[in-house]
C-alpha cells in the first residue's frame, strides 16, 4: 500500500509541476512572438502575394485558402504586433476587414475589388514589417 500512496504523489507532484511550467510558458508567449515576428510577417507576406496570385487567375477557392493561411499566422502574431505598434496593428487589421468583405463574405467575389483590398493588405503588411523591426 506505501508503494500506490507514494507512485500517486510523485504523480500528483509531476501534474503540478507540468502545469506550473505551462503557465509559465504561456506567460512568456509574448516574448516568443515578438523574437519570431521578422519571420511571421514574412510568411503572413508569401500567404497574400499567392493570394493575389489565385485572384488574378480568378481562383477563388484557392485564394481563399491563402487568405485563411494568412489570417492564422495573423492570430498567432497578433498580440506581439497590437503591443509593438497599436497603429500598425489597427491598419492591417482594417485592410484584413476589406478583403474579408470583398473576397471571403461574397459568394461572388468581384475579382477588381479582390485585387485592390488584397494589395493593400500587402501595402500595409510591408509598412508593418519595417515599423514592426
Amino acid at each position: 500500500m506505501a508503494r500506490t500512496q507514494g507512485w500517486s504523489w510523485t504523480t500528483s507532484f509531476l501534474g503540478g509541476t507540468l502545469l506550473v511550467l505551462t503557465l509559465v510558458a504561456a506567460s512568456c508567449g509574448g516574448a516568443q512572438s515578438t523574437a519570431n515576428l521578422p519571420a511571421q510577417m514574412q510568411a503572413m507576406t508569401t500567404h497574400i502575394n499567392s493570394a493575389m496570385d489565385a485572384a488574378k487567375a480568378n481562383d477563388v477557392a484557392k485564394a481563399r485558402a491563402e487568405f485563411q493561411a494568412y489570417d492564422t499566422g495573423w492570430n498567432a502574431a497578433e498580440d506581439a504586433i497590437k503591443a509593438k505598434s497599436p497603429d500598425t496593428y489597427k491598419q492591417v487589421e482594417a485592410a484584413m476587414d476589406e478583403v474579408g468583405a470583398a473576397l471571403v463574405k461574397t459568394d461572388k467575389p468581384d475579382p477588381a475589388k479582390v485585387s485592390s483590398s488584397l494589395q493593400q493588405l500587402s501595402q500595409r503588411l510591408a509598412t508593418a514589417t519595417t515599423t514592426l523591426r
